[in-house]
C-alpha cells in the first residue's frame, strides 16, 4: 500500500484519522511537503485500536449493519492490521489480516470460522469490497495511515461544511495498489483532520466520496480524531455510514494479532 500508509481504510480514518494538534496557525503547514508531513503523522505512534459501526444502504433502500473490532501497528514497512467481525452472526468470527511489506503488494490473510482455518488470499483482495460495505481494505489502511508515496500537490482552500481546509491531491505512485488514479484531500486547517476524502478513476470521475462529520471530531491526549464518516459510492449509489468507539491508541495488543497462525483468536 504505498499512496496511504486506515485511513480512511482504514480505517485510519481506519476508519480514524489522527494527528498532533497544531499550536500555532503562523506555523500551520501550506506547502504540499508539509502538507504530507503533517498528514504521515497522523499514524499511530505504535498501536491503534477500535471498534466501529459499519451501516451500508444500498441504492435500492436496503441496509444492513455491520460491527468490527480493528487493531493495528506500526512497522518498518507500513502499517499492519488485524479485522475481525462481531455481528452479523452470519459473519461473526470472519477476521481479515494484512501484513505490509517494503516495495511489494501487501501479504493477506483470511479466516472463516466455518472452515477453522486461515488461508493466505492471492491476488489484489486490497481493493474489493469488505465485506459489503463501500470500503475497501486499502480505504481502511488509508484512515489508519497517512499520505505514503505517491506525488503530492496543492489545490485551492476552500470551504467544506462551513469548515476552511487545505486541498491536497495525490496521486498514487505505479507500484500502489490503488484503484484510483487521484485522490483530493480537504484537510480541517486547525489539526489536519481530513474532513472529504474524493477518488478519482483515470476518467477524472469521482468514484468514491468519503465526508467526515466536522462534529464528530474529538480530542484524546495529542491525538485528533473523527468518529463519524460516510463513504459514498457514485458508481452504485450506495453508502456505508461509519460510527466508531472505544478508540485506543499505543495500547499493548498481543503479537499473535499479527501473526497468520492465531491472529483470530485476538478479540
Amino acid at each position: 500500500m504505498k499512496l496511504f500508509a486506515c485511513q480512511f481504510g482504514g480505517w485510519a480514518l481506519a476508519l480514524s484519522v489522527i494527528t498532533p494538534a497544531l499550536a500555532d496557525p503562523d506555523t500551520a503547514p501550506k506547502s504540499a511537503a508539509e502538507l504530507v508531513a503533517c498528514a504521515r503523522a497522523n499514524a499511530p505512534q505504535q498501536t491503534f485500536k477500535q471498534d466501529a459501526e459499519l451501516e451500508t444502504i444500498r441504492a435500492d433502500g436496503d441496509s444492513r449493519t455491520l460491527y468490527i473490532r480493528v487493531a493495528a501497528r506500526k512497522g518498518e514497512s507500513g502499517i499492519d492490521a488485524n479485522l475481525k467481525v462481531r455481528n452479523p452472526p452470519d459473519l461473526s468470527g470472519m477476521a481479515f489480516l494484512v501484513l505490509a511489506n517494503e516495495g511489494d503488494q501487501d501479504t493477506m490473510f483470511t479466516y472463516v470460522p466455518a472452515l477453522n482455518r486461515s488461508r493466505r488470499v492471492t491476488g489484489n483482495a486490497s481493493t474489493q469490497s469488505l465485506w459489503g460495505t463501500d470500503f475497501t481494505y486499502a480505504d481502511i489502511r488509508g484512515l489508519l495511515g497517512a499520505v505514503d508515496g505517491g506525488e503530492a500537490s496543492r489545490g485551492d482552500d476552500e470551504t467544506v461544511a462551513g469548515h476552511p481546509v487545505y486541498r491536497l491531491n495525490v496521486i498514487p505512485d505505479q507500484a500502489s495498489e490503488a484503484d484510483y488514479a487521484r485522490v483530493e484531500l480537504a484537510l480541517e486547517q486547525a489539526h489536519c483532520v481530513p474532513l472529504r476524502a474524493r477518488f478519482y478513476d483515470a476518467s477524472d470521475t469521482v468514484v468514491r466520496e468519503l465526508d467526515v462529520d466536522p462534529d464528530s471530531i474529538e480530542q484524546s491526549g495529542d491525538h485528533h480524531f473523527a468518529r463519524k464518516m460516510t463513504m459514498h459510492n457514485r458508481q452504485t449509489g450506495s453508502r456505508t455510514r461509519v460510527e466508531l468507539s472505544r478508540v485506543e491508541f499505543d495500547e499493548s495488543i498481543p503479537r499473535r494479532a499479527f501473526h497468520p497462525r492465531g491472529f483470530e483468536t485476538v478479540d
